[in-house]
């Protein structure tokens, strides 16, 4: 979800040029960044805890 939102916040920076200030595209941009970097983590995460539930639930 934070990659959506941060695909959409990028797309209406690109799209509006002159309607917000420096300041807030370099925040948003800051944002964005930080959101990706925490979700493509916790993406991995979340792919190898189903990978093991499924190799490891027969076994329990």
């Amino acid at each position: 979800m934070a990659l959506g939102v941060g695909a959409f916040a990028r797309r209406d920076l690109g799209s509006e040029q002159g309607h917000y200030t420096r300041q807030a595209e370099s925040r948003t941009r800051t944002l964005t960044s930080i959101a990706k970097g925490l979700a493509i983590p916790a993406l991995v995460l979340a792919v190898l805890a189903g990978i093991a539930y499924l190799v490891g639930s027969p076994h329990w």
